[in-house]
């Protein structure tokens, strides 16, 4: 279990991950778990191995308070595996665990990789790259009929990533590229590309970050965004979204040492969320970063967005 829970933590946040055994002094009716202390995307944290899987997701929530309370450290609760149920459970009572090879769900934000058993053929993720293209396809329609070194300059890529890019849409069934210097061709428009497509699309969000600045020049995401598409109300903290490289400004992103006195949440994007423009993240990628939420306020106004949605 524990070499199975690193190798798929370093792969999962696409980082060198170490775990440490730990034996603190405990109550009694705490030393059921074997616990390990690890730094995950620069957040120490403890994770607890659940040997019997006996308690609610209450008794959970209740048992991560306790932990936090006698280590001053989060705890991530590892099983080796969940029922759907128990997992929606745990996620409303927001408490943090991972399923190794299959689950990982970390609060603040809902931050969820799952990849479900299956018979036959295994559908994975599409590449950043590609799934941004798919996206500035549907919300801009520019991409079709354009070569692929067009698309490399409008999107910031290097025309080997749209390369890549351009094999794997013809891989996925989704486009081809025609003649030479390749000019792409989608195999659907609108929503029946959008739902041929949506089985490999995953959430843009690679992790978040509490922030303790404020940074207003970025996009609106997350909650933030879905307020300003519909009715529901933003929460307190704003919700902003930023690249890779952006989260290393010191301007942008600092780290809050207590999530509760954050002035932000900066989500980090797999692709940049400024894709398509505007004061918000695009839609459909808002959509994308919010679909494992619970919440069924919020699955209500996806609904919406999707029914509402004007299609390229």
């Amino acid at each position: 279990m524990n070499k199975e829970l690193q190798e798929y933590l370093a792969k999962t946040v696409d980082c060198e991950f170490m775990l440490e055994a730990i034996s603190p002094e405990l109550p009694l009716h705490m030393r059921r778990y074997s616990l390990y202390r690890g730094r995950l995307l620069g957040i120490d944290l403890v994770f607890a191995t659940v040997n019997h899987d006996e308690q609610s997701a209450s008794e959970y929530a209740q048992m991560a308070l306790l932990f936090r309370r006698e280590l001053s450290l989060p705890v991530v609760f590892v099983f080796q595996s969940l029922p759907s149920a128990k997992r929606n459970s745990l996620i409303r009572h927001g408490v943090p665990f991972v399923v190794p090879k299959w689950q990982l769900f970390l609060p603040p934000n809902l931050h969820l990789n799952e990849r479900a058993p299956q018979t036959g053929v295994v559908r994975k993720s599409m590449r950043p790259a590609t799934q941004a293209v798919v996206i500035r396809q549907l919300v801009r329609g520019d991409v079709e009929g354009r070569t692929a070194g067009e698309i490399a300059k409008t999107l910031g890529f290097s025309k080997m990533t749209l390369s890549n890019v351009s094999s794997e849409l013809a891989t996925l069934g989704l486009a081809d590229f025609k003649g030479w210097p390749g000019v792409v061709r989608f195999k659907a428009r609108g929503r029946a590309l959008w739902d041929m497509a949506y089985p490999y699309l995953a959430s843009p969000v690679q992790y978040v970050v509490p922030n303790a600045v404020d940074p207003t020049n970025l996009p609106l995401a997350g909650l933030s965004a879905l307020a300003e598409y519909s009715m529901i109300a933003p929460d307190s903290v704003p919700v902003y979204a930023c690249t890779s490289k952006e989260s290393k400004m010191p301007d942008i992103c600092v780290r809050s040492a207590d999530a509760g006195d954050a002035r932000s949440l900066l989500q980090v994007w797999r692709y940049n969320p400024r894709l398509c423009g505007g004061e918000f993240v695009d839609r459909l990628s808002l959509i994308l970063s919010l679909k494992s939420e619970c919440d069924p306020r919020i699955q209500s106004e996806i609904d919406h967005m999707l029914k509402e949605n004007t299609w390229q």
